[in-house]
């Protein structure tokens, strides 16, 4: 029972990232203020790392700010040159969502597999430790507790 493919309305954007611009605006204020600190003359007041220290935490805000203005201006760019698109779902996208009659009826759908879960660790360890050992052959004994293959006998954890 296979239905005609759905198609909905998508936006295509570029969207920038913001944290990239406001890590270049406060580098960028760090370079101001070292070029402010290390080209003026040095004065008997203060220090050039004082000076340093100090148009940093005046720059670094402003700078910040600065970063954050370009990343909101080319994301109002990008809303402006979004393009509309029909997105259909294909097969494989359609089996990685639950199926809405699962959720009503407590089971899986009429058109749904029976998927089963990933194993954990712990069940991969018991199933290890059930099987017969691949060199010798012989079962494992019961008494003992299993190894963890990845165990080197050293405590410290």
């Amino acid at each position: 029972m296979s239905s005609a493919p759905e198609r909905r309305p998508v936006t295509i954007r570029r969207a920038p990232k913001i944290i990239p611009f406001l890590v270049l605006g406060a580098l960028l204020a760090l370079i101001a203020a070292g070029i402010i600190a290390f080209t003026g003359p040095e004065g008997d007041q203060f220090s050039r790392g004082t000076v340093l220290g100090f148009f940093s935490a005046l720059l670094l805000i402003p700078g910040l700010l600065l970063g954050a203005a370009v990343a909101l201006l080319l994301d109002w760019i990008s809303v402006r040159r979004s393009r509309q698109a029909l997105a259909e779902r294909t097969g494989s996208e359609a089996a990685d969502e639950p199926d809405p009659d699962a959720a009503a009826t407590g089971g899986p759908g009429p058109d749904s597999g029976t998927a089963e879960a990933p194993e954990t660790e712990t069940e991969r360890d018991t199933k290890a430790a059930d099987e017969p050992d691949p060199d010798t052959g012989a079962a494992p004994d019961p008494a003992e507790p299993a190894q963890d293959p990845d165990d080197d006998g050293d405590n410290n954890r």
